[in-house]
């Protein structure tokens, strides 16, 4: 098939399952961080006050979050450019 390998159903089932395998190995926490930042696309005021928690210690647990997955991405050679904001990949 013709075309970038990301355009190639196979691979995007691949990386499809590499991406669900590296979140289900995240903790319960660092996954409903991830859902509200970037599922839900709450603000940190708003994922803040759904969590109950400061705006500081959101941000705080949305880093680590987006790390921890980061780290799991990195261990599985799956591209965590699309869900780690270049910011934050350092």
């Amino acid at each position: 098939m013709p075309g970038p390998s990301w355009l190639r159903p196979h691979w995007l089932l691949s990386e499809s399952l590499r991406v669900q395998a590296a979140l289900d190995a995240l903790r319960e926490r660092d996954r409903e961080l991830l859902r509200l930042a970037v599922w839900e696309q709450l603000d940190t005021a708003d994922g803040a006050a759904t969590l109950g928690c400061s705006v500081a210690a959101y941000k705080v647990r949305l880093h680590r979050a987006r790390r921890r997955l980061e780290l799991l991405l990195a261990a599985s050679d799956a591209p965590a450019e699309n869900l780690i904001p270049e910011r934050e990949r350092r």
